[in-house]
């Protein structure tokens, strides 16, 4: 199932920037990609996720900028799944 998690979430987070321009809540967008936003270090491996994605965030980031971001394969080492 861990192997499975990254593909799955990505593909969502592409899906995403396709469906809502040109912004959306980050937090929206993380519990829909399985991150629990009220536990901050799981909301700063999301955000930092996102940003190893090619995601582009507001300055408050507190708006994932869907219109601006060019989402692509995370080169990030760091687990990424839910369980």
């Amino acid at each position: 199932m861990d192997n499975m998690v990254p593909s799955m979430r990505f593909s969502a987070l592409k899906t995403i920037c396709r469906a809502y321009r040109p912004s959306i809540s980050v937090k929206f967008v993380l519990s829909i990609l399985g991150f629990d936003v009220e536990i901050k270090e799981d909301l700063r491996i999301g955000l930092k996720w996102i940003r190893s994605c090619g995601g582009k965030l507001d300055d408050s980031q507190n708006r994932f900028l869907t219109k601006d971001s060019v989402i692509q394969v995370s080169d990030s080492k760091e687990k990424n799944s839910l369980i």
